[in-house]
């Protein structure tokens, strides 16, 4: 509780950098070509419970994300893009034993890292009230939804990605709402990717026309519980924005995500 309180108070106290700043137009978007450049780290948990359900073993490890995302406007409000990255995981920082170890634990598992570089391609349509996309993620490596990156019996053995972009599955994202109140629901399409979780619940408002804000609800890994994060958007100029977002799962098990990014919003030829 005191961790989201926290994270709340930055999130306020963010909100006067939009007094006095240049007017922005709407989200509406005139310029062709949008550029954005992301990153940031965080740290989730891999918890190992018992048959009662009790915690065994708490394995924290750190997460490093960058991305890259290039995406044209074409005719019709219909887009078409690609986001580009790396996630670099260092596993088994640290490790927290609750109670008698078990006996069929093992020794702890070894400190490991690794990087999983991805491209994911995409086309959506981004109305004035609604939009919807779908891409395909394309991935060294397949990204884990349900945290068995280490188990109690087999520590991960991280695999040399031989094959460049082996591993391929679909991104999505549904929006209902437009400039000043939006819901959206995302799989697999933050960014940069695992700053939020795999699918994520964002709710989005515009409180000026220099600011947007949002909180959002991140499942399904690669953290142990849910995510609670809040998010903002500055214009500096009618054509570049700041973002920040930061997210917790409030618990005793230290998960935890700070993410920025760059924006551009460049003229070009439709």
């Amino acid at each position: 509780m005191n961790a989201r309180l926290a994270l709340l108070g930055v999130w306020l106290a963010a909100l006067p950098l939009a007094v006095d700043l240049p007017v922005s137009p709407d989200s509406s978007r005139t310029d062709p070509l949008q550029v954005e450049v992301a990153g940031g780290g965080g740290q989730f948990a891999i918890v190992n419970r018992g048959c009662e359900g009790q915690v065994l073993r708490v394995t924290h490890n750190q997460l490093r994300s960058g991305a890259l995302v290039i995406e044209h406007r074409l005719p019709e409000d219909f887009v078409i893009g690609v986001r580009a990255g790396s996630v670099q995981t260092t596993l088994n920082t640290s490790t927290e034993t609750h109670g008698p170890a078990p006996t069929y634990a093992g020794p702890e598992p070894p400190r490991r890292r690794y990087a999983n570089r991805y491209l994911n391609p995409y086309l959506g349509y981004e109305g004035r009230r609604a939009g919807l996309g779908v891409g395909v993620m394309m991935a060294d490596q397949p990204f884990d939804a349900d945290q068995s990156l280490v188990t109690l019996e087999d520590p991960l053995q991280v695999v040399d990605a031989r094959n460049l972009f082996r591993e391929k599955s679909i991104t999505w994202h549904v929006r209902l709402g437009g400039d000043r109140r939006r819901l959206t629901l995302r799989w697999m399409e933050d960014v940069p990717l695992e700053s939020e979780g795999h699918f994520s619940v964002d709710l989005g408002f515009r409180s000026s026309r220099q600011l947007e804000t949002g909180i959002f609800v991140g499942f399904a890994g690669p953290y142990d519980g849910a995510m609670f994060g809040l998010r903002g958007r500055v214009w500096l100029t009618p054509g570049a924005a700041l973002q920040i977002k930061a997210s917790t799962a409030g618990g005793e098990n230290g998960e935890y995500g700070v993410y920025g990014s760059v924006m551009a919003r460049l003229p070009g030829v439709r």
